[in-house]
């Protein structure tokens, strides 16, 4: 979106434009450009710059090598230590990697409770986990499940810690005899000495099925769960699994007042259970309140009563003290309102209204993006998820300062400066030059930027964040881009860039700054070949320059191919198209990073096939030299014995390695072209988010590579907006 701009929660501005990328990509790529006036929320950051909401960016083009100018100016970094180290921007966001405190990284916290005993069981929804937090350590554990079964398993079957699976948890609540999970159909427990998850109610081939989707639980100790189940609220006894309607009937989507049946509720989403036998419903924006003597069900507080009226607000959490109050969440105008039973007066807790952020501190320093869920923890301060942050916040009730005890929030931005200072906003494809420079496709900013790799100075050469997405050529910042996925160093002082939305291939002259388009027409597809502006592209994505003979530039594109680019005449031909199988099928289904090795051979990341392929671009031969096709994984090995789930990005070494990036698997694997063998360089299998130190180090979402002249290897990571060296 435009700086500045407010998701389209409630009825807001709307994006201009929504990009859903063809050929079913495993990364789910999507763009959200442009914005119209009003309702906009500015996002605040830690380091002082102000940007919108992220969105997900398309796959890098592949291919190091070329000249180019000297990058922007600075001291020289130290020597950096063996290992992953950061060049630039700053870590955070999306993940599913335990650790300490910030270090831990989350995907989307949701329900959360405390046990009494300085543990907070929390609901990662993003990854189907039930994570733990130790809060005198920060330590962050996960307990149950496998972000790997999310949403994929419907029968996720009970078992202890990671062979439990959870189809899609929601809630959580702490008893004296377990912790309890609604799992949209099914109630779990899970035992928090052992690990092992069972199922207490639900699930089967019941029909009707015995829950319709669970949205919120709570638990006391007498042995019973109650559940906001559609427009009802049942009592679930954890012994026998028997269920029982208190209140509601399903598909009454109104607001009445009543006794068991006749009392019906519009979407109750949270609960909060009183000691005294009163059980507080968050329904839609209203509070209301059964009885659980009576099953009376009575209305507490409308979203009229709310500051500012009806408004904007969207209440999404609720937890309640014992000193006569409840807590609401506000997951639009990211703020926690203090609602006083006695006397129903409301006041904020803490945040800024309508402002979104991560910044830590007491309001309005203090910022939320998205909050959610809320829990009372028994040291008498709030715990909340802050989804859009991806992290779990602490609130002094005294002072209403907010802390973060887990995850990092991302740190998006636009900024060019000295090393510590540039920012990305979901970094790209990546391209090296002779000169120790480092170009990036800087996909969210809409724009190429270079990094200087000697000093971590980091500064925009074409395109400009604050003007609208366009295909307009010209100089520096009058450039305009709508989607650079890709970017290839060619001859001496020379960029090329792949604009996949625009359907195009531009050429920047490091020296002038220049943009201008050398192929293909924007706003127009197709697979024509011919010179420059007659030619067309589906999907232009993978980028690289073959130095072989006067040069050419090489573009993966949609429809299996592999379109050539001659450097002096800039005529576009193709050289591989829907290569055929001797024995059926597609030699190529979708070609994304692309590499060359100089010499006219080109090595291409199959991102649907999972394996990586040679291409010898005068005959059009394509061979598999890694992976098997259709044939997901991450093993090392050598020729069809290894296995790549998606890869995307690659890079030659000019010694006869390849280097790939898996955003699904978090990894980088090392290919020795001449016999095949792979074998994991960066990252680990399964820990998603970035960690520096020694290698293999930690990855969240790696999407392009650059080898440089020393055999160290640049790499991009999307989803935390940095640079990595891995030295």
């Amino acid at each position: 979106m435009e700086r500045g701009c407010r998701r389209d929660r409630r009825g807001g501005p709307r994006p201009a434009m929504v990009w859903t990328k063809p050929l079913a990509l495993v990364i789910g790529l999507a763009s959200v450009v442009g914005c119209g006036a009003g309702g906009a929320k500015t996002e605040n950051h830690p380091d002082g710059s102000t940007a919108s909401d992220g969105s997900t960016g398309g796959p890098p083009g592949g291919g190091a090598g070329g000249a180019g100018t000297s990058g922007a100016g600075g001291s020289q970094l130290p020597p950096l230590p063996a290992g992953l180290s950061i060049l630039a921007g700053v870590p955070g966001g999306v993940g599913q990697r335990d650790d300490v405190g910030r270090a831990a990284r989350l995907a989307v916290p949701a329900g959360l409770a405390h046990d009494g005993r300085g543990h907070l069981y929390i609901v990662d929804s993003g990854a189907a986990t039930i994570r733990k937090l130790d809060l005198a350590t920060g330590a962050l554990t996960t307990v149950a499940g496998s972000p790997s079964y999310i949403n994929r398993d419907l029968d996720a079957p009970d078992g202890v810690g990671a062979a439990a699976h959870f189809r899609n948890p929601l809630d959580v609540a702490v008893s004296r005899d377990g912790i309890y999970i609604a799992d949209v159909y099914r109630l779990r427990r899970l035992d928090p000495t052992t690990g092992a998850v069972t199922t207490i109610a639900g699930g089967g081939t019941a029909s009707p099925p015995v829950f319709d989707r669970l949205a919120a639980i709570a638990a006391d100790d007498q042995g019973n769960v109650f559940a906001a189940d559609n427009h009802t609220i049942a009592k679930i006894d954890v012994a026998t699994g028997r269920v029982t309607t208190l209140v509601g009937q399903l598909n009454s989507t109104d607001f009445v007042d009543g006794v068991g049946p006749a009392g019906h509720l519009d979407s109750p989403q949270a609960l909060a259970l009183d000691p005294g036998g009163l059980l507080y419903v968050l329904d839609g924006s209203t509070v209301r309140r059964v009885d659980l003597a009576t099953n009376a069900l009575t209305t507490i507080t409308v979203p009229a009563n709310l500051p500012g009226g009806i408004g904007n607000h969207h209440l999404s959490g609720m937890t309640s003290d014992r000193a006569g109050h409840l807590y609401l969440v506000d997951l639009f105008l990211d703020v926690v309102y203090r609602l006083t039973l006695a006397s129903g007066e409301i006041t904020l807790v803490t945040g800024a209204e309508n402002v979104a952020g991560s910044e830590d501190g007491p309001p309005p320093q203090g910022h939320l993006n998205s909050p959610t869920m809320v829990t009372m923890g028994s040291d008498g301060a709030l715990y909340l998820s802050d989804r859009d942050n991806a992290t779990v916040r602490r609130i002094d009730l005294a002072t209403g300062a907010l802390s973060t005890v887990a995850g990092e929030a991302p740190h998006v931005g636009s900024n060019d400066g000295r090393q510590g200072l540039g920012r990305f906003k979901q970094p790209l494809g990546l391209s090296a030059d002779a000169s120790g420079n480092v170009y990036v496709a800087d996909f969210g900013n809409r724009g190429v930027r270079r990094l200087a790799v000697a000093t971590g100075a980091v500064d925009t050469i074409a395109g400009d964040p604050q003007q609208s997405f366009g295909w307009a050529d010209g100089i520096g910042p009058a450039a305009q881009f709508i989607a650079p996925v890709g970017v290839a160093a060619g001859p001496p002082g020379v960029l090329f860039v792949v604009d996949d939305m625009a359907f195009n291939v531009r050429r920047i002259d490091l020296m002038t700054r220049l943009v201008t388009t050398i192929a293909g027409k924007a706003g127009e597809i197709g697979g024509a070949d011919g010179p420059g502006s007659t030619a067309r592209f589906w999907t232009p994505v993978g980028i690289a320059y073959d130095r072989a003979g006067a040069g050419a530039v090489l573009v993966t594109d949609a429809n299996a191919a592999v379109r050539r680019i001659d450097n002096l005449t800039g005529e576009v031909t193709t050289a591989v198209r829907l290569p055929r199988l001797p024995g059926g099928g597609l030699a190529l289904l979708n070609p994304i990073g692309i590499a060359s090795d100089g010499n006219g051979t080109a090595y291409v990341a199959d991102a649907d096939q999972h394996t990586i392929s040679k291409v010898e671009l005068a005959t059009g031969a394509v061979t598999v030299i890694a992976g098997e096709r259709n044939q997901p994984g991450a093993i090392d090995g050598v020729g069809s014995a290894a296995r790549f789930t998606a890869p995307i990005g690659v890079a030659y070494d000019g010694s006869g390695h390849l280097f790939v990036t898996e955003p699904d698997n978090h990894l980088v694997r090392r290919v020795t072209v001449a016999t095949g063998e792979v074998t994991t360089v960066v990252g680990v299998v399964g820990e998603r988010g970035v960690k520096t130190g020694p290698l293999p180090g930690r990855l969240n979402s790696p999407l392009g590579i650059a080898v440089l002249r020393s055999g160290d290897l640049v790499i991009s990571d999307r989803a935390e907006n940095v640079i990595l060296l891995a030295h």
